[in-house]
């Protein structure tokens, strides 16, 4: 689950999401540390470890569309260490239902 933010992402905005991973759930805050518009967005957390996503738009060559890359990033300690394939696939997982959101609110379709 993420907490939409009303209007633009900026540097500072903070975006909240709730993950469940192996059967707990836990809730964690990205800041945005760089923006340029429609360019990019740069985000990262540091609890429950340490993490970076780039998110960079493009329009698609046909002009139909827009093209998003995704850059992530990051350090996990521990527990989350030994979890790592599974937390890879959690992470991949929740891009893509981010992706998904992003598409439907840019189409004027809230519901799902």
């Amino acid at each position: 689950r993420v907490e939409l933010v009303d209007g633009r992402l900026r540097v500072g905005s903070k975006v909240e999401r709730t993950s469940r991973f192996l059967g707990r759930q836990f809730s964690y805050q990205y800041e945005v540390v760089e923006a340029d518009n429609d360019r990019f967005v740069v985000m990262r957390v540091e609890q429950p470890f340490p993490m970076r996503i780039r998110y960079e738009l493009e329009d698609a060559r046909d002009g139909a569309g827009t093209l998003v890359t995704i850059h992530a990033q990051g350090e996990a300690g521990g527990f989350y260490r030994l979890a790592a394939p599974l937390l890879n696939r959690m992470v991949r997982r929740n891009i893509t239902t981010d992706l998904e959101t992003l598409k439907r609110h840019l189409e004027g379709v809230t519901s799902g």
